[in-house]
């Protein structure tokens, strides 16, 4: 699948996070994720730069976009395991991330959104009938478990949000996990 045009497309869209994964197979099965999640929820790729992270913000309509926000979360969570290596360095045994994880948990934390909003028709977004069946984080997780990723990174897109608040977290999820809050928090202030 790596060499025809959803591909490209996909693959472009998360340049920079996609080319922080060293492994190949697992940097194309991200992208393969992305692309059924695409096709199972009827979407164009070009459709992806205007579909929002959000459809809750206290109300108000969001232009930051599903692809603007994996890319936050991705870099912020990549970020913050950077800066405990620089911070704790010598104790590897609190800070050991496995940055391949890291990123692709990242970048498919949230691909389950495509199943659950769909175009109002009205030129905004809705949550659709299989969004009202499941959230995001099913979704995601049968997407990644579909495509062969590794049982760490489907940790962290099945346990990033309320759903994993009983289950046990790795540490790239615990990451991801605050990155997402913390962006979602930070706009989502009442006044």
């Amino acid at each position: 699948m790596k060499n025809n045009e959803e591909y490209s497309l996909v693959e472009n869209l998360f340049k920079e996070q996609l080319g922080l994964i060293k492994d190949k197979d697992l940097k194309e099965k991200v992208v393969n994720c992305w692309i059924s999640a695409i096709k199972k929820g009827n979407w164009r790729i070009k459709e992806l730069e205007n579909i929002p992270f959000t459809l809750v913000l206290n109300g108000r309509k969001t232009d930051i976009t599903l692809v603007e926000h994996t890319k936050a979360v991705t870099m912020a969570a990549y970020n913050m395991a950077k800066s405990e290596e620089r911070s704790y360095g010598k104790r590897k045994d609190y800070i050991a991330v496995n940055y391949d994880y890291l990123v692709a948990g990242g970048l498919l934390h949230d691909v389950g959104k495509l199943i659950e909003m769909e175009s109002d028709g009205k030129g905004y977004f809705k949550k659709s009938k299989s969004g009202d069946a499941l959230r995001h984080p099913i979704y995601g997780t049968a997407f990644a478990y579909a495509e062969g990723i590794p049982e760490r990174i489907l940790n962290s897109i099945a346990t990033h949000s309320t759903e994993g608040e009983s289950k046990p977290r790795t540490k790239e999820t615990r990451l991801i996990m605050h990155a997402d809050f913390a962006f979602y928090e930070s706009i989502n202030e009442p006044f």
